[in-house]
């Protein structure tokens, strides 16, 4: 994919890391890194691993507030993982959650004017994996961001993908604008494993078309694109809709599972 390592926080071992292909480092902490990107305006991000302890987190509150006064007038999104719930609503388990560390997160939200997404998918982010009465399900993963983001895109969104191994599930925030390119014709390498594919390609391509060079070189690429879709569905079968169907199976098991926590026959299915 041609990225490189663009960042990571300032921690003796890293535990947020950063790839991409452009961008403008703006500073690293801790707790987070930030940079910038261009599109149609220049936008600001910051990706978060809180802390677990609530002490800590008063850093970066703090931290993530002056970077954003630092870069005034800008479009500012936070993603990452909070380590903090906004209240009971996103919390499920014996205990009641702490009203202070609420309290601050709260505040940064409220007095730097952003707008914190509600994740789509999973309603809690996190397990605590136990079972029984000692499970315990948080909202700790999400994205905010201020009013000068939500003027920039026509649509904005915050998922939870399908979690596979960790306790945390994986949070996609989506940023959108009514311009679509359309998606590119992408080759996959078990193709070229197999001996015949490369024959198929070639006899396709070595079919004589008259014409001006820009008709023959249509006609060919649609030539070899017929053949490959026959051989791919022929040989392979529907890839994407077996993985598509297997990811969507395993999206309804833990869907099943965040409405009945209670069920331990589920918990110990899934492990």
């Amino acid at each position: 994919m041609n990225f490189h390592l663009f960042a990571q926080n300032n921690r003796e071992v890293p535990n947020i890391r950063r790839f991409t292909d452009n961008g403008k480092f703006l500073s690293c902490f801790d707790q987070f890194v930030s940079f910038s990107f261009a599109a149609n305006d220049t936008f600001h991000i910051a990706i978060i691993y809180a802390s677990t302890s609530y002490i800590k987190r008063r850093s970066l509150w703090h931290d993530l507030s002056i970077l954003m006064s630092s870069n005034p007038g800008r479009p500012w999104s936070f993603i990452g993982d909070f380590n903090v719930v906004l209240g009971n609503h996103e919390h499920r388990g014996s205990n009641f959650v702490a009203r202070l560390p609420v309290k601050e997160f709260g505040a940064w939200i409220d007095g730097n004017h952003l707008h914190y997404f509600p994740t789509i998918g999973s309603l809690y982010t996190w397990t605590s994996g136990r079972l029984g009465s000692a499970r315990i399900d948080k909202r700790l993963d999400g994205a905010c961001c201020n009013s000068d983001w939500i003027a920039s895109w026509n649509s904005i969104s915050c998922h939870t993908i399908t979690k596979y191994f960790s306790d945390h599930f994986p949070v996609l925030f989506q940023s959108e604008s009514t311009e679509r390119n359309p998606l590119p014709f992408n080759v996959r390498s078990m193709w070229l494993q197999r001996p015949y594919c490369e024959k198929l390609v070639s006899d396709a391509w070595n079919i004589s078309w008259f014409g001006c060079h820009i008709y023959v070189l249509n006609q060919k690429l649609k030539k070899v694109n017929r053949k490959l879709i026959y051989w791919i569905r022929n040989v392979f079968g529907n890839v994407n809709g077996t993985v598509t169907n297997a990811t969507n199976n395993l999206a309804r098991f833990q869907a099943n599972l965040d409405s009945h926590a209670e069920n331990d026959d589920l918990i110990l299915q899934k492990l």
